[in-house]
């Protein structure tokens, strides 16, 4: 029997906010951003992270953020370096990438990324 280490759920911490422009079904787990007042959005490329959808109530009006802990997203382009200040931003596909500009996005702790996958484990905080 083997043993798998996993970061998810650890300091976990979400919250409730207004939803635009998701759907249940098939936004969970993908990064968001703030949009509007106490909302969010899907981010566009390049955007900022502000957590990683983790369910949308069945109106699609609301969705729970995951703000605090180890995530588990999606990357696109060259494989982010696994670190204490990885520079990241949000790619199109509602995943991360490493900024096009140094200095645009926000540094994290990267404790895993699995190049097979195209996955990430990241630290929100």
């Amino acid at each position: 029997m083997g043993f798998e280490n996993s970061f998810d759920g650890i300091k976990d911490n979400a919250t409730w906010k207004l939803a635009a422009g998701i759907a249940r079904g098939t936004d969970e787990g993908k990064v968001v951003k703030f949009s509007a007042a106490k909302t969010v959005a899907k981010c566009a490329a390049e955007d900022k992270i502000l957590g990683v959808l983790e369910t949308i109530d069945h109106d699609n009006a609301y969705g729970v953020v995951g703000q605090r802990g180890y995530k588990t997203v999606s990357y696109s382009g060259t494989a982010p370096t696994a670190g204490l200040e990885t520079e990241l931003v949000a790619n199109a596909s509602g995943g991360v990438k490493t900024p096009a500009t140094p200095g645009t996005g926000i540094k994290y702790l990267v404790v895993e990324v699995d190049t097979t996958a195209t996955t990430l484990v990241l630290f929100l905080g």
